[in-house]
């Protein structure tokens, strides 16, 4: 069991520090959160109240004494400073991202290329029958510069071509629960009424749900809490969707906490992004499964044996926490992506709950279909994940419609049941709308039936 030491992130450093430090430390802070003001102008705000606090000194003493010289020249004149004072940067691991495969590399590597293989144990013999090769894509670059008023060129130090930082899941859910009031609602047990759905706590699936040890996952045993998240994967435009123009995608990994109020789950000072894959272009079929990896590793270790916080609120000798993801919220496009299934697009394979072909699509008997099962689809997954060559991979794709996904590695992981298709793509735009009125042809000015 591994044991996180959090009394750091529970002091209270503001009421330990001078009052003129802190004041300028908590209006700078407020101005930064609440006011949306850049870390440059946050900087220069507590470079002014520094040089305030000295004039307002010089001209009513005339002389400033000895020990507000050094309070002066502790007021921090950087705002990343003023974070670190209150531990408040989120800790994160980086790393270079190979910028063709994505393949994540430490940030320490002294590799010039990538050296990820699709297939490592593949024999010289079987790799000319279709097998993929190394990827050997550039990780470090330099760019060359002319220098002025000369003719010569210069060049750069090695950089990273492509760097990804992740947020660690230990550090966000410690600076969670370092909030008493969030404390509070995160360890107290809500109540599972099968017979009353009000909330997706309330759903059957998830009183049902067990832990690593057999038994109902929620509620928690004393002295410990369990948490339970979504996870959310979408790709983005950072510039704001423009219709013309190049099209720029970047991806971001987001986790939602359940246990928190519904009204508050998707408060942006309440989600944990844990990533943002930069552009131009974002992770296609397999390739997001590297960049899932590093969450997936926590999630394993929150999951058995979890993970002892040595203090929390109202909870002095420490909390064994253990956590799950139970759903995959997103659009349909990510969630084909993410779970390893063919897109809708695919003529044989494009449901992901049954078996239906485009060629049947006309057929209402459901006793017909097929259902999928998540033992049917984890032997799918394990037959791909194991196919010795591109060609054998295509054929169990072409067949089964599913190739291998990160989220398979979680034990509890049931790709059938655990994805959903997200509100806002379902409501917000159009897409209920267009299958009702376009797919199912009702309209208010048709006649309608007894059904």
């Amino acid at each position: 069991m591994l044991i996180l030491s959090v009394e750091c992130y529970f002091k209270d450093e503001l009421q330990l520090a001078h009052p003129v430090i802190a004041s300028c430390i908590l209006i700078a802070l407020c101005l930064h959160f609440f006011s949306h003001i850049s870390c440059v102008q946050s900087s220069f705000v507590l470079e002014c109240m520094a040089h305030l606090v000295e004039v307002t000194l010089l001209s009513s003493m005339g002389i400033i004494a000895k020990d507000m010289k050094i309070v002066i020249s502790c007021i921090p004149h950087d705002i990343w400073m003023a974070l670190m004072y209150l531990e408040l940067i989120p800790v994160t691991k980086g790393y270079i991202c190979c910028p063709q495969c994505y393949k994540l590399h430490q940030e320490d590597t002294v590799l010039m290329e990538c050296d990820y293989v699709e297939f490592p144990q593949t024999t010289m013999d079987v790799l000319v029958e279709g097998a993929a090769s190394i990827c050997g894509a550039r990780l470090l670059g330099t760019r060359r510069r002319k220098c002025k008023n000369t003719s010569s060129t210069s060049l750069k130090p090695l950089k990273p071509l492509k760097c990804v930082v992740f947020q660690t899941l230990e550090s966000w859910i410690v600076q969670l629960l370092a909030s008493p009031h969030l404390c509070e609602i995160l360890i107290q047990d809500l109540s599972l009424d099968p017979q009353l759905q009000t909330d997706i706590w309330d759903l059957p699936f998830l009183s049902k749900f067990c832990g690593p040890n057999g038994k109902k996952f929620y509620p928690p045993p004393a002295g410990s809490t369990h948490l339970i998240f979504t996870l959310n994967v979408d790709a983005f435009n950072p510039f704001h969707n423009k219709q013309a123009g190049k099209i720029a995608l970047s991806t971001i990994i987001l986790l939602c906490c359940l246990n928190l109020p519904a009204a508050i789950w998707y408060k942006k000072e309440n989600m944990c992004v844990i990533s943002i894959i930069p552009g131009p272009k974002s992770p296609s079929k397999g390739q997001i499964n590297h960049v899932l990896n590093p969450l997936i590793n926590e999630l394993l270790c929150f999951w058995e044996p979890g993970i002892f916080f040595t203090w929390m609120h109202k909870c002095p000798n420490g909390m064994l926490v253990q956590a799950a993801v139970i759903l995959l919220v997103c659009d349909l496009v990510s969630i084909c992506q993410v779970t390893g299934q063919a897109p809708y697009s695919s003529n044989c394979n494009f449901c992901g709950y049954c078996y239906m072909s485009k060629d049947n699509i006309d057929d209402i008997n459901d006793a017909n279909w097929g259902l999928r099962t998540k033992e049917k689809h984890m032997d799918a997954t394990y037959a791909w994940l194991n196919a010795g060559t591109m060609r054998e991979r295509q054929r169990l794709y072409d067949q089964h419609g599913i190739r291998w996904s990160a989220l398979n590695q979680l034990p509890y992981w049931d790709p059938i049941h655990m994805a959903t298709v997200d509100s806002m793509h379902a409501l917000f735009l159009g897409l209920l709308h267009h299958h009702i009125c376009q797919v199912w042809g009702m309209d208010v000015s048709a006649k309608d039936g007894d059904g």
